[in-house]
């Protein structure tokens, strides 16, 4: 055994550490790995005295980013989008939602091809049982595996468009839901839409038979309206609080509909721009860890220096952590998933296995992969980080294998 790890021609031991599971932290633990899942999994509930041993935590799962590396989806090209899946995995992100911008049709229609393409190139077909058990991957080890899409806009709310841009806005569309649908190989996974706009029943109905999550966002929904859309069929809200009305005493909005109804599901960017801490604080209380969808909404500057950068066509400052537009209007975030986990934890109080539930299990759940990933656990792949005790970065474990 050499630091922690011991191996033999099919199985590897890593003990001595500190395992979060989805309900508990193990200490003095050790984890089997065979092949490319968890074979074993055992450790104390109580802590060492003096004890300063690495954590294992499962990779985290981002339902909301549109670049990182420099590169963006809407670049709608192979290397943007392996720049942006290299970068996501080195900061601790193992699998994403490629995100999209409102554009015109054939940027939106380039973007989706390409990502539908780059899923086929890097992982054959990621979601299929040969795939799951198999353990490799066709092409491109080092990077986040892409899950599909989340297309943000093009049927949203002009009074609450943020870093969208109006001009490319579209009424809800059922002919262009599946034309976006086919660009994208069928791997459209979350549809973010104003719920209040004429035409939102028929797409709702329909994103849910195609198997598609619609999601309220960038929306001027009233607190009937909020609950029209949950009527007929809305259980997600996208990045809580921002592009939405505010919480009112007198017209809750959304928000207050989100916040008040336990079977309604919330993104959450944890980067103490977006949110304050205390909101993050009330959030969690209210909704619990397993209504609160951590994510990082990252653009191309994520992982970069501050700088000058482009998001849907529009230059973006970044300066002390923030991206803003020129009007001042925030555009995105630049802090990692992981950042956000270190926030709940450090920043709110939140236990960790809760934070960490809010970016791996949560979220695995959210889109029908919990059976395979999300949470240390036997029998599950074997995807994972291993932090020191400061919670920095050691090793990224995919699938069995050391990137």
């Amino acid at each position: 055994m050499v630091d922690g790890l011991q191996a033999s021609a099919d199985r590897r031991v890593i003990s001595g550490i500190r395992v979060v599971t989805p309900t508990q932290v193990l200490y003095g633990a050790a984890m089997t790995i065979a092949e490319n899942q968890i074979a074993d999994l055992a450790g104390s509930p109580e802590p060492f005295p003096g004890g300063e041993e690495d954590w294992l935590i499962p990779g985290l799962i981002d339902t909301h980013v549109h670049g990182a590396g420099g590169a963006d989806i809407m670049d709608a090209r192979l290397d943007s989008l392996l720049e942006v899946a290299r970068t996501l995995l080195r900061l601790g992100t193992t699998a994403f939602l490629a995100t999209t911008m409102t554009a015109t049709e054939s940027r939106l229609a380039a973007s989706l091809q390409a990502v539908n393409n780059f899923i086929s190139l890097s992982s054959h077909s990621g979601n299929s049982p040969a795939f799951r058990n198999s353990g490799q991957r066709r092409n491109y080890p080092d990077t986040a595996e892409c899950l599909g899409v989340h297309l943000e806009g093009p049927f949203i709310s002009g009074q609450f468009s943020g870093a969208q841009k109006t001009v490319h806005l579209r009424e809800p569309s059922l002919g262009l839901l599946h034309k976006f649908q086919a660009w994208s190989g069928n791997n459209l996974k979350i549809l973010t839409l104003a719920p209040e706009l004429p035409g939102s029943e028929a797409l709702i109905t329909e994103s849910i038979r195609l198997g598609i999550i619609p999601s309220a966002g960038h929306t001027a929904a009233d607190w009937s309206e909020a609950r029209q859309g949950k009527k007929w069929g809305i259980r997600h809200i996208t990045h809580g609080f921002n592009a939405m009305r505010r919480l009112h005493h007198r017209e809750p909005g959304l928000i207050g509909m989100a916040l008040t109804d336990d079977e309604v599901m919330l993104e959450v960017i944890a980067d103490l721009v977006h949110l304050h801490h205390s909101i993050l604080g009330i959030l969690y209380r209210l909704k619990g860890a397993d209504r609160l969808v951590l994510v990082s909404d990252g653009m191309r500057a994520l992982g970069m220096p501050e700088d000058e950068y482009e998001l849907g066509g529009q230059t973006v400052l970044v300066r002390q952590g923030e991206a803003r537009l020129a009007d001042g209007s925030l555009a995105g975030g630049v802090a990692s998933l992981l950042d956000g986990v270190k926030t709940m934890i450090f920043k709110v109080g939140v236990p960790v296995p809760e934070a960490v539930r809010m970016a791996s299990l949560v979220p695995a759940g959210l889109l029908g992969l919990d059976r395979r990933a999300g949470s240390l656990e036997k029998g599950k792949e074997a995807t994972f980080l291993r932090l020191d005790p400061d919670w920095n970065i050691k090793e990224i474990w995919v699938r069995g294998q050391i990137v």
